[in-house]
């Protein structure tokens, strides 16, 4: 199955990034709405020439409303072994019908890491001061496993996580 282009429906899909689009990370990657996101998960946007960003991020795929480029999912912490992937999102901050868009690329992603890469978990983690993106997900099938007291450093202090996952078989 290829992601290029995989669609829900007509208006929101996932397209792949590519040495073509890698612009759009690097714009999000000045703003200093993203800069914290960008210096946590993604330090090599301020380093690496456009190819291999767009090597080291072949897990990730931007989301698109239309034709337009509004967010970014992507996975990490990959573990064969055990079934289950990380996953995260960043969308645009004025993105139009943010949370329908999150709720339709999620699907994609659910599709992709459930029915492609046949894993088991899907795991994500939220910081606790994020009240929206926690109803959001519960709405979209996460269950909350979790608090991860002090467990990312962000904006010159420590912070709590929540833990939400969701397994294969409560969204089939």
């Amino acid at each position: 199955m290829s992601l290029a282009i995989a669609k829900l429906n007509p208006t929101v899909s996932l397209m792949a990034i590519s040495i073509d689009t890698v612009h759009k990370i690097r714009e999000w990657s000045r703003d200093p709405y993203y800069a914290e996101y960008f210096r946590r998960y993604a330090p090599e946007f301020t380093w690496g020439d456009d190819a291999a960003v767009a090597h080291m991020h072949s897990a990730s795929f931007f989301v698109r409303v239309n034709d337009e480029i509004v967010g970014m999912v992507g996975f990490a912490n990959y573990d064969q072994h055990n079934k289950q992937i990380e996953y995260g999102i960043l969308m645009e901050k004025d993105c139009p019908n943010k949370v329908k868009v999150i709720f339709e690329s999620g699907d994609l992603v659910k599709d992709y890491v459930f029915n492609y890469l046949n894993l088991e978990k899907i795991f994500i983690r939220v910081l606790t001061h994020r009240k929206e993106i926690k109803r959001i997900l519960i709405l979209n099938g996460f269950k909350l496993d979790g608090l991860l007291r002090s467990n990312v450093y962000w904006n010159g202090k420590m912070h709590d996580e929540w833990l939400f996952t969701q397994l294969k078989g409560e969204w089939l």
